[in-house]
């Protein structure tokens, strides 16, 4: 309901989000570009880019705009540390001597508050295998719990890392799988789901099958990130990796986080 003007008081910059690859990319955030602008409110910096077909997907903009930004609005850029930040969890063993039936107890699987869990029965992919996009089609059953649908509810999905490699990935990590966990969020801004885990017993088997993407696509910045747990020699291959063409080669070879960590 802003009128020519009304904003002439005010500064704004746009960073927005999309995937070139459909017709209307960006357009939410283009649309609020020109209407801040025609509101009278004064554009600092380029509206910034974040596409989810880059090479890093939206963070390959993103690490681009923010300093070109930051610099425009007078704001000192943040100095990069050489130490690790804060964990943002607190994981205690809920029996450290390891009694052997409170350990045999398996956590319930993960549902984020206000939620019910249901059971997809068919995933089909709908395009043929040389189609670029992953299109599926989902049946979910409904036999079992009640899931009433109303308009603005949303159907989020949950999938697990395979059995076979999450027990490849505990042992490299020499991390017993089965021991219960208590785990306290420290970070205010987790997920509903993450701060649910908190609320229950859990077990580094769970948290490598149902949160860690353990093997999804690293990120130029989780390079970065990961220099600072590292030695000195793993550092300097990370930071390469971070910030030359190394980085698009191992994309290309499809690593994962976990051959990150295996390098």
């Amino acid at each position: 309901n802003f009128k020519a003007g009304d904003l002439s008081k005010h500064t704004f910059t746009v960073f927005a989000l999309g995937d070139r690859s459909y017709a209307k990319f960006c357009e939410a955030g283009k649309f609020f570009d020109k209407k801040l602008e025609a509101c009278g409110a004064k554009r600092v910096g380029k509206m910034g880019i974040g596409d989810a077909c880059d090479e890093d997907g939206w963070e390959t903009g993103y690490t681009a705009w923010l300093p070109e930004t930051l610099s425009a609005l007078g704001v000192a850029a943040e100095e990069e540390s050489s130490t690790p930040p804060e964990p943002p969890f607190r994981v205690h063993e809920v029996c450290p001597d390891g009694h052997p039936g409170l350990n045999a107890v398996v956590p319930p699987q993960l549902c984020p508050p206000g939620a019910a869990l249901a059971r997809i029965v068919e995933n089909r992919r709908l395009p043929p295998s040389d189609y670029e996009r992953d299109i599926r089609h989902f049946v979910i059953d409904n036999t079992e719990v009640d899931l009433p649908f109303n308009l603005g509810d949303a159907v989020g999905l949950y999938p697990q890392n395979l059995p076979e490699d999450v027990d490849e990935a505990l042992a490299w990590f020499n991390i017993e799988g089965d021991r219960l966990l208590s785990l306290t969020c420290l970070d205010e801004t987790a997920s509903a789901r993450l701060m649910a885990l908190g609320k229950q017993h859990t077990s580094a088997r769970q948290i490598f099958t149902e949160i860690l993407d353990i093997f999804g696509k690293p990120s130029r910045s989780f390079c970065s990130a990961l220099a600072k747990f590292a030695s000195a020699s793993e550092a300097a291959e990370l930071k390469d990796i971070a910030q030359g063409a190394r980085f698009k080669e191992l994309q290309d070879l499809s690593v994962s986080f976990f051959d990150i960590f295996k390098m």
